[in-house]
């Protein structure tokens, strides 16, 4: 009688199993749909950005100042990624930047 019960509780355990995963199942196809995502199209994001600013997939941006230099930093995410900086190392005033070089 105990074996049988034993067997009987597995199945129940797994038949709830399997419903839970049906429903997740559903609601990924679902947001994968309202989303309009296949295999090869890339999630775009509508980001708004002021007029003088550069945004880097790096979580880094730099923004152009009227008088000509170049203010750079990081966002938010990056910021609590790295944590408080121990030193920064900048080239040199006047130094040409060339992005991708180190």
């Amino acid at each position: 009688m105990v074996p049988l019960l034993v067997i009987l509780t597995i199945i129940g355990f797994l038949a709830v199993d399997l419903a839970v995963q049906a429903v997740a199942g559903r609601r990924r196809a679902k947001v994968g749909k309202e989303l309009k995502l296949g295999p090869s199209q890339p999630l775009s994001w509508n980001v708004a950005v002021p007029d003088g600013y550069f945004l880097s997939p790096g979580h880094t941006w730099a923004y152009l100042e009227h008088n000509g230099n170049v203010r750079v930093g990081m966002d938010d995410f990056g910021r609590q990624m790295m944590g408080v900086p121990d030193a920064m190392d900048f080239p040199r005033l006047g130094t040409e930047l060339r992005r991708g070089e180190p």
